[in-house]
């Protein structure tokens, strides 16, 4: 266990600021999605009554991509435990080739070392690398101390989902098996979680109909924030923008983020309207040209290309360029920033809320939503005029929703490429800032730890 010079001040239990630990084993300087909320809510914990020790990975150990710009967003006193994991040739003989797996006894160890050293009253799980979720029930069993959950995204899905999916990720045997753990893990883990965080409510909704137990007021819904101050730091932490020159003519459409089969139906709509339009209009579309960035978890050369191959399928790949790769985290909002107009192609799971959605309504740039009408970004969209949503149903007429989306395709091909979005109303904006969300996630832990205020109706109920 490698441990900063920081670390918890031992004080009785009353004492404020409470002690928390975060359980993330991604951390900056890994670029993950599934640490942001952590690192956006870390500048604000303090001044609402917490004190974090986060306990990660060592980057050197992680298959991922180090960007060294998001360490410069995390505060300098916050203590830091890096723990070890089995080395990939290892771990690839036992079976265990991620990285939940081949850390899993390592921050077993190092975290209850940790709780036992410094006094803690609460320990918190956000992250996507699900089984490592397991600890909470393991220290609360050792030590008493309650935790909470931090669901990001689905972990558990009916076996009548997985056997009707047809396409898998390798061996298909392997890929059914794989499904075990989440089946015989996630009962035991909600179970004994003195709370639940969802990022959507469609996901909360899951939890109450898999969990008869599980109580509504245990579950709350939380977003991800806007980290506002990020905006402030572009310039000096940017790497310049080489995907394209903003100042050349050629208007640069811009999807950003990591793409799967499920939205698959989505680009299907979108690249059949532009290819119907560009028919219609063969010169007018000769200055658009789409990119798709950071599509792919898959590092180096185990990304994979999933945008392109549908946008050759339909005609207009000389139109797309897919980046798979993912980029540092200060160069997309540049490209965010510099870009004509933001895709945003939804998910077919309606309850799907990217991480991103409320960056992209900071940016100030014009939004193309393509998404399901009860995807919970749909109405958000809709309420700046300088956006337009085009409604899609995977089960629904194709033809028809191609036919609704053609005009908003128009629109923007004629639209005044240097326009901004107005900016955000700072009053009705500000319950989607990380500052906000922050200080709703220390009301729960308040809660959960005894003597908090009750939760507001919008963390209980989305």
């Amino acid at each position: 266990m490698a441990e900063s010079d920081a670390s918890f001040t031992a004080q009785p239990p009353v004492t404020i600021p409470r002690q928390l630990l975060i359980v993330s084993p991604h951390f900056p300087p890994i670029n993950a999605p599934d640490h942001q909320r952590v690192r956006m809510s870390l500048p604000y914990l303090a001044e609402f009554g917490w004190r974090a020790h986060v306990l990660a990975v060592d980057p050197a150990l992680i298959t991922g991509t180090i960007d060294p710009g998001l360490s410069t967003t995390i505060p300098p006193e916050t203590p830091i435990t890096w723990s070890h994991a089995l080395p990939l040739p290892i771990a690839r003989c036992l079976g265990l080739k991620g990285i939940a797996y081949r850390a899993l006894f390592h921050l077993y160890r190092d975290g209850l070392r940790l709780l036992r050293r410094h006094p803690c009253q609460l320990v918190y799980f956000s992250t996507t690398l699900f089984p490592v979720m397991a600890l909470g029930p393991l220290w609360q069993r050792r030590l008493g101390i309650p935790y909470v959950l931090d669901f990001q995204d689905p972990w558990r899905r009916s076996w009548s989902e997985i056997l009707q999916t047809r396409v898998v990720p390798g061996n298909r045997i392997k890929y059914l098996f794989s499904h075990i753990p989440p089946h015989l893990l996630e009962p035991w883990i909600v179970r004994h979680a003195s709370h639940l965080i969802c990022n959507s409510a469609a996901y909360r909704d899951t939890f109450l109909r898999r969990y008869v137990n599980v109580k509504p007021e245990r579950i709350s819904v939380l977003p991800f924030g806007v980290p506002t101050r990020d905006f402030a730091h572009i310039a000096q932490n940017a790497p310049e923008n080489r995907f394209f020159n903003h100042d050349d003519g050629t208007r640069n459409w811009v999807s950003l983020g990591a793409s799967n089969a499920s939205m698959a139906y989505g680009y299907r709509v979108l690249f059949t309207a532009l290819h119907t339009e560009r028919a219609s209009d063969p010169e007018g579309w000769r200055s658009v040209r789409l990119h798709f960035i950071g599509t792919s978890y898959g590092p180096g050369d185990r990304a994979e290309f999933t945008v392109l191959p549908i946008a050759r399928e339909l005609g207009v790949a000389d139109m797309v360029q897919e980046h798979p790769h993912r980029i540092p985290y200060f160069l997309g909002l540049r490209i965010l920033t510099e870009s004509d107009l933001l895709l945003m192609v939804g998910s077919d799971n309606a309850g799907y809320s990217a991480s991103r959605t409320a960056t992209l309504l900071y940016s100030r740039r014009p939004i193309l939503g393509i998404l399901r009408a009860e995807a919970p970004v749909t109405d958000l969209l809709r309420d700046n005029p300088a956006n337009r949503v085009g409604i899609f149903d995977p089960n629904g007429d194709l033809e028809k929703t191609v036919a609704d989306l053609r005009p908003h395709l128009r629109h923007f091909l004629r639209a005044d490429r240097k326009q901004e979005a107005a900016p955000p109303d700072l009053v009705r904006f500000a319950p989607l800032t990380a500052r906000f969300m922050t200080e709703q996630q220390c009301l729960l832990f308040d809660q959960v730890a005894g003597g908090g205020r009750r939760l507001p109706s919008l963390v209980r109920d989305g």
